[in-house]
């Protein structure tokens, strides 16, 4: 699989290391920075070390609800086959800040840009199928909690416990939008950002996750050990032991259970509607 990538996120953690894995396979990357010398810089130094120059720098700062929507134009112009969204921007705030749309800034980095963003561009990624939607969260999402009465953090403000239901939100969103896509020939799938070397995947937890089928096929064990060597970003974009395979949570290439509250359907509901509220996306 190669084409079109747009990646969030892209100058650093995450979002580079999905943006070089996918450059260093051939793909056409944008590169999504909050700054123009940082995402020029970026494109730079991918493609020296993988000799693609099938580069793009896209500047957008993502807490900004009219940056997202500016972004979206910008795709529209230079990637009409735009077919991988990798949402991987994101900021971590010990203190209450508020963003130019005057929402509490954790909540706007991390989850309401990939959601606007997200839903602005299924049109073309569904154009372009199959195609794949891929959410960084956290394994913080565990420890979220989540007051769709207080979803701007009003009432009291912890940096930690606003990063955690920020990722909840994330989980919950790829859950929900998975939902909404069934049979549209677009996948979405959320993950925990790769620490160390990666271990290889537990074939029973596949089993019981993917059933008999995709643990037959290697769907998201990677066959042939791409499971032990592949990133998990790049992984869920571009790897065929995936195709197919959608609304599940990854860590080290491998699907793992989340939180009980992410699998409440009705609360995944309502937060889409609040967060399509929030966005102004109707």
């Amino acid at each position: 699989m190669s084409g079109t990538a747009l990646v969030t996120g892209a100058t650093q953690g995450t979002g580079r290391e999905a943006a070089l894995g996918l450059a260093a396979k051939g793909w056409r990357v944008l590169i999504v920075g909050a700054d123009s010398p940082t995402a020029l810089a970026t494109v730079e130094a991918i493609g020296q070390e993988t000799g693609n120059r099938n580069l793009m720098a896209l500047v957008a700062d993502l807490t900004s609800l009219q940056a997202v929507r500016q972004l979206v134009g910008d795709v529209h112009r230079f990637a009409p086959e735009l077919s991988v969204l990798v949402n991987a921007s994101g900021g971590h705030y010990r203190r209450r800040v508020e963003s130019a749309d005057r929402i509490e800034m954790t909540l706007a980095a991390n989850f309401l840009s990939a959601f606007l963003l997200t839903n602005l561009l299924l049109d073309r990624l569904k154009a372009n199928r199959p195609s794949r939607i891929v959410v960084a969260s956290s394994g913080a999402h565990q420890a979220g909690e989540l007051d769709l009465g207080d979803l701007r953090l009003k009432r009291r403000y912890d940096g930690e416990k606003a990063f955690a239901r920020a990722a909840l939100c994330n989980v919950l969103f790829t859950y929900t939008l998975a939902r909404h896509l069934e049979g549209s020939g677009v996948t979405v799938n959320c993950l925990e950002p790769d620490p160390a070397p990666i271990a290889p995947p537990r074939p029973g937890l596949m089993t019981m996750l993917f059933g008999s089928r995709a643990a037959r096929t290697g769907a998201g064990t990677g066959g042939d050990d791409e499971a032990a060597t592949a990133r998990t970003p790049v992984f869920l974009a571009a790897s065929p032991s995936v195709a197919g395979i959608s609304g599940y949570y990854f860590a080290k290439c491998r699907p793992e259970k989340t939180a009980p509250a992410s699998y409440d359907i009705e609360l995944g509901d309502q937060l889409w509607r609040e967060a399509s509220k929030l966005t102004g996306l109707g």
